[in-house]
């Protein structure tokens, strides 16, 4: 249940309480860290910590971590667990009100038992900390911590995606790893599965979650039976930070400059809420009241113009809606961010208790006024002739709010449960105006033009709420038990999307002749569309240790249960244009200009403009501009997921250096999607699925490893594809159509690796992976063109890649290099996926991908025999390099960094048979970053972005020398930006 708002404050005090309790302020230093099995790379349980010659000390929790308070002072702390090698650890200074923080590994004792002594040394790097894990893991990983995200400069979780080996980021929010597409991954929230916001697509928007509530990034790329088997890219989990070993409270804010945008006094806008800047419309987008139930008609023009009754309801229902129809100018704001966080831990009933809680907020602008959009279509002649030529100007305004909390609660050393509740919210509003030439609507001469206004707001809303608990059981042999449970609300709202287009003539007097409908100009649109998606998530693990003599085994076995379910309404105004009514504007050329709609769509001249009253007939009205309700019931609909699952899986070790990971999962899929039309097919599936899992570790020293895995997985189609419907995309005209007879793929995945962890925090590796996909489903255009797309099973598809990753101190060059460091890691990836479409009896294509490269000549479209043809995934990139040169100083508190990203032309848009497909082309990037932090507790952080201002830009894949195709291009402009943060 989501707490009050009004409790937020309460909360936030009580906390604020605890933090400054005497208890947290105690004149005292605390030794705190995590114990490490050596052998397994787990932490361990129970193991006794202490300081020597005293009884001063603890045993280590359920994390295998451990914290108590010493006076200020230099001691030797020992470890110990029975049959492990017991360790002292000499020098540990403890210092009043300060953190030791160490780490040590515990290794299972040899035939002489034997101590081990070592030299205190503070824990600083998370980066090493997180490839020691991935040295351990049982699966093929990578990871980025929240030390790489912050010196990195990354916003958001998107932007901290893109520095990791085999990820791709589409559209700013999208994640795609090792080139596959959105649905070929998944994404979790602290272990459990979260839901989409978009109507469209299955991938989690990675920019609805702040870099600074973010722990870490855990890219798991190999599947094993204890993770859901709906990956084959990878699996995503997003950590949030865990509450601290002592008392933190940071308070940040940043602004940033862009060259393109900020200040700029042509930036497009529109009048829309008053509560934008808050991620929310404060009801200003609404529908009308009179018009806010679905089952309410709007009668015709036709009827009313003989019927008082139905005259005056037309009139009301007509002049109930705003009148915006066009953009404004206005100077943009300069981009800001502000960050607050406070956590601690502290004595609760006599048990730890540790919280963190964090609020962040973002307002940002963005502008592009040169950017081009451009449609072609194939000529028998062999040539690509322009459909649409259109100058594209673009703004965006976004609102983004941000609440973490994370309560953790210790019930002795073997118990611990935790609360997690995530809360973001973005609000986008977004601007366009475009004018050109276009043979869609017979408009072709210079002098000519047509004219397409758009504008939109987006709202996206995510409230997660989870409870974990994990409990050791050393009665039942040793064993440990971890569930979780958690609801998760995702909504994204569309209030009254607008969108205007006319066509502008000049005749040889030099007179305007101004048209608002007719052939390709479809009437004034206003479009609601909601989506709501509930989902439940519970899943428990038991993992039971096993000693195989000296060797550390382990059994885990559990199961998992997701139940989601999706309404999705729209309604769909249409604005019928009175021809009768004169456009006197002056021109249609720049926002600014506009200056004729706001008259031609004023509120006289909508509803009815005239009664005609004539003795003895009956009385008859007028009208100018009214509204027609066009919502089609098919286009609304509800989706029920329910996913059950269970596993069992071993890790076994044969020798101390070879060990097998091995087990299935059976999952079963039940997926229904009903249109509100009763008469539309509902979309079904019904499976159950085994999906076995084998992985390979052989450690050839004790920093190399190499592995191989091999596994099943599969992946479902969305709700939106399922769905009965279709939609139309106002810019491009064309219609998306669910299709309910999709079925699930199977995907069969080998991967090899080899890993040389040469020293803390660098690595050296190399990996190669294989994948098959069976009935893999694909975007597809309908036979007979129109602009008609559906989603398909196709028979099979390929993937393989290679991926080289490194990561080394530069002090191998010289000594007087060791604060800088040096990261590379790149992935080709070569794909062939079956072109969808039908085939007549001779095995020629007659309906879907006519237009094949290198193929056939555009003179033969249609005639080619193309069943063997095959082509690229969409979304899927050759390439991806990643590089980043940084340095660190610890002792003067001093950072920098220089990154750079590319990706390879990838297929965007796969096209229909009258023009060629469409590929998104590199935009190279370069970011610097720098920070400095104080003694006072003070730091200062300045970045630059998008140095080199590659364009993004789409064109399509047509050989010819003299130029480029264009389908879409525009700039981003340089960002600089300065921030300033307060730590305790």
């Amino acid at each position: 249940m989501t707490p009050p708002r009004s409790s937020w404050p309460a909360l936030l005090a009580i906390l604020i309480l605890l933090a400054f309790s005497p208890a947290a302020l105690a004149q005292t230093g605390t030794i705190a860290g995590v114990v490490i099995d050596g052998d397994t790379g787990d932490t361990m349980i129970g193991a006794n910590v202490s300081i020597e010659g005293t009884m001063i000390g603890t045993t280590t929790g359920i994390d295998g971590d451990f914290q108590f308070k010493a006076d200020v002072g230099t001691y030797t702390v020992l470890f110990s667990f029975i049959g492990y090698n017991p360790v002292r650890v000499q020098n540990v200074e403890v210092l009043e009100g300060e953190v030791t923080r160490l780490e040590v590994t515990m290794n299972f004792q040899t035939e002489e038992l034997s101590e081990i002594i070592v030299e205190a040394r503070a824990l600083q790097n998370t980066e090493a900390s997180l490839l020691s894990q991935r040295a351990k893991a049982d699966a093929v990983s990578d990871a980025i911590s929240a030390e790489a995200i912050s010196r990195s400069g990354s916003s958001n979780a998107a932007d901290a995606m893109e520095k990791v080996t085999g990820a791709s980021v589409v559209g700013g929010k999208y994640v795609y790893v090792r080139g596959l597409g959105d649905r070929y991954s998944s994404t979790q929230l602290n272990g459990v599965d979260l839901p989409s916001s978009d109507p469209d697509r299955k991938a989690v928007q990675f920019d609805i979650f702040p870099s600074n509530l973010l722990d870490n990034i855990v890219t798991i790329k190999t599947f094993t039976p204890d993770k859901p088997g709906n990956f084959s890219g990878g699996l995503v989990d997003i950590a949030t930070k865990a509450f601290p070993d002592e008392l933190t409270f940071q308070l940040s804010t940043s602004y940033t400059y862009n060259t393109q945008t900020t200040f700029q006094d042509d930036f497009l806008s529109y009048i829309g809420g008053d509560s934008d800047w808050t991620a929310s419309d404060d009801g200003a987008r609404d529908i009308p009241e009179i018009l806010q139930d679905p089952t309410t008609e709007i009668p015709t023009e036709v009827p009313a113009r003989r019927n008082e009754e139905l005259a005056n309801q037309l009139d009301q229902f007509s002049n109930a809606f705003n009148n915006t129809y066009t953009p404004i100018v206005k100077t943009a704001p300069i981009n800001q961010s502000y960050a607050l966080s406070l956590g601690n831990n502290t004595n609760l009933f006599g048990n730890q208790f540790g919280y963190i809680v964090g609020v962040t907020y973002s307002n940002s602008a963005s502008f592009y006024d040169d950017g081009r959009t451009e449609r072609y279509s194939a000529t028998g002649g062999g040539g690509l002739s322009p459909d649409l030529l259109f100058t594209d100007q673009q703004a965006t305004e976004e609102a983004a709010l941000g609440l973490l909390a994370n309560l953790t609660y210790r019930l002795g050393a073997n118990n611990e449960i935790g609360f997690n509740t995530v809360y973001s919210r973005n609000g986008e509003s977004m601007t366009r105006f475009q004018f050109g030439q276009s043979t869609i609507v017979g408009i072709e001469e210079e002098d000519a033009l047509v004219v397409s206004r758009s504008l939109a707001y987006t709202e996206r809303e995510l409230q997660s709420f989870q409870v974990r608990g994990e409990h050791f059981l050393p009665g039942l042999l040793g064993a440990t038990f971890e569930w979780k449970g958690a609801l998760a609300d995702t909504r994204q709202d569309e209030p009254d999307r607008r969108f205007v287009g006319n066509t502008e003539e000049t005749n040889d007097d030099g007179e305007k002749r101004f048209g608002f409908t007719g052939a390709g100009i479809g009437d004034p649109d206003r479009y609601y569309r909601t989506l709501d998606e509930n989902s439940v998530n519970a899943k428990g693990d038991i993992t039971i240790p096993l000693k195989m003599g000296a060797r550390a085994a382990e059994f885990k076995f559990g199961g998992a249960y997701q139940q989601a379910d999706r309404n999705f309404t729209e309604r769909f105004i249409e604005v019928v244009i009175d021809p009768s009514i004169r456009f006197e504007g002056e021109t249609t050329l720049a926002p600014g200009g506009d200056t004729g709609i706001a008259d031609y769509f004023a509120q006289e001249n909508f509803g009815i403009t005239g009664v005609n009253e004539r003795p003895g007939r009956p009385t008859t009205y007028s009208f100018g501009h009214v509204v027609r309700d066009a919502t089609k019931q098919r286009n609304n609909y509800d989706g029920d997921r329910e996913i059950a699952a269970g596993y069992a899986m071993l890790t076994l070790p044969i020798t101390d250096a070879f060990r097998v990971i091995g087990g299935a999962r059976l999952e079963t899929t039940n997926i229904s999607i009903v249109s509100q039309d009763e008469s539309a097919p509902v979309g079904e599936i019904d499976e159950t699925d085994i999906l076995p899992s084998l992985n390979l570790v052989y450690a050839l020293r004790d920093n190399m490893n190499l592995r191989v895995a091999g596994s099943q997985t599969l992946a479902r189609p969305t709700f939106r594809e399922i769905a009965p419907f279709s939609a139309q995309d106002f810019l491009l005209g064309e219609f998306i159509i669910g299709n309910p007879e999709l079925q699930r793929s199977l995907i069969q995945n080998y991967d090899l690796r080899w890993e040389w962890f040469t020293r803390p925090g660098e690595i050296l590796a190399v990996s190669g992976f294989l994948k098959n996909l069976e009935n893999p489903i694909e975007r597809a255009f309908l036979s007979g063109g129109n602009g008609q797309i559906t989603f398909r099973n196709v028979p099979e598809a390929t993937v393989a890649g290679l991926e080289l990753e490194a990561r080394t101190s530069l002090d191998r060059l010289s000594p007087a290099l060791a604060s800088f460091s040096l990261g590379l890691n790149a992935t080709f990836v070569q794909s062939s996926i079956d072109i969808p479409g039908e085939f007549d009896d001779n095995g020629n294509l007659v309906g879907g991908e006519l237009f094949v490269r290198n193929r056939c000549d555009l003179a033969e479209l249609g005639q080619c025999d193309l069943q063997e043809e095959t082509r690229e995934l969409q979304g899927q990139s050759p390439f991806l390099i990643n590089g980043d040169l940084s340095y660190e100083n610890y002792e003067a508190d001093l950072s920098a960094g220089i990154y750079f990203n590319v990706f390879g032309e990838r297929l965007s848009n796969v096209s229909d048979g009258v023009s060629p497909d469409i590929f998104e082309q590199p935009s190279p990037q370069l970011d610097l970053t720098f920070s400095k932090g104080f003694r006072n507790g003070f730091q200062v952080k300045v970045s630059a972005k998008n140095l080199l201002d590659a364009p993004f830009e789409e064109i399509y894949n047509f050989d010819d020398p003299e130029r480029d195709y264009l389908f879409q291009r525009y700039e981003r402009g340089h960002s600089f930006s300065l921030g300033l943060s307060y730590s305790l």
